[in-house]
């Protein structure tokens, strides 16, 4: 059974409240970026799953300075991609690389910003439902320690993907 019309309203402007209190946490640290704007039709399945594990997608390319850069086995090598649920007044790049640190094992500084992406996501069965919205982020780090874990290994290259 759906919520009701007003709870996912206030679901709507929740989620997109809470997206810019995460831009405004990026803004200090990284000054300026442009914010992409995109939008996603989704099942209804996945429409009411949205958001549940975090409010940010975050992916991080980690590199050491012999050029290689830390992967993610996941049918393929990717960089690896962390789920933040950025609350007002958290740090989202230290959440982002604590996350990272939790998932493989690996401690890095982060060192910029690659790509932001603000994304709203549409019940692709119901127009009427307003959207909700979550951000994607890029960022780039340095390794600073820690060994990769199972699945996790420093590869000469990782193609780039985008997380929206």
């Amino acid at each position: 059974m759906y919520p009701s019309a007003d709870d996912v309203h206030r679901l709507s402007r929740s989620s997109r409240d809470r997206v810019e209190a995460a831009l405004r946490s990026l803004r200090e640290p990284c000054r300026s970026f442009d914010v992409h704007r995109t939008s996603v039709a989704v099942d209804p399945p996945a429409y009411e799953a949205a958001l549940d594990d975090g409010l940010v997608d975050a992916a991080i390319r980690v590199e050491k300075a012999a050029g290689e850069v830390l992967g993610v086995e996941a049918g393929g090598w990717r960089e690896p991609r962390v789920r933040v649920d950025h609350r007002e007044g958290t740090d989202l790049v230290e959440a982002a690389r604590s996350a990272l640190a939790d998932l493989t094992g690996v401690v890095c500084r982060v060192t910029g910003l690659r790509e932001v992406s603000m994304v709203a996501l549409h019940d692709e069965a119901d127009a009427d439902r307003p959207p909700k919205f979550a951000l994607a982020v890029r960022l780039s780090g340095r390794y600073e320690g820690g060994e990769p874990g199972e699945g996790v290994a420093w590869r000469e290259g990782i193609a780039g993907r985008s997380v929206a």
